[in-house]
């Protein structure tokens, strides 16, 4: 569900400024994400049924939940590519 990890990407970047760089709490991001993700694919599930098409709530709630890591893989994958051009560049 790209929606659900665009919302849950954006949420958070913003939880991110609020934290700062509280190691504790931005080591919660995964987590924070699949549980997010959990909730945003849950409320799909109920209210916007016609754009989720899901067969079951369970169903609904692991993609969500999956979808919500994935925005967290995505922004691991592109911190690392442009930390590593980066390093390229100054060599």
């Amino acid at each position: 569900m790209p929606m659900v990890s665009v919302l849950v990407y954006s949420f958070m970047e913003f939880y991110k400024s609020i934290v700062g760089n509280r190691p504790k709490l931005r080591a919660l991001i995964p987590l924070n994400s699949m549980f997010l993700g959990a909730l945003i694919g849950t409320m799909l599930y109920f209210f916007i049924p016609n754009i989720v098409l899901m067969p079951d709530i369970g169903t609904a709630i692991i993609f969500g939940a999956i979808s919500g890591l994935g925005a967290t893989g995505c922004h691991q994958a592109i911190k690392q590519v442009s930390k590593n051009l980066h390093h390229v560049d100054k060599d």
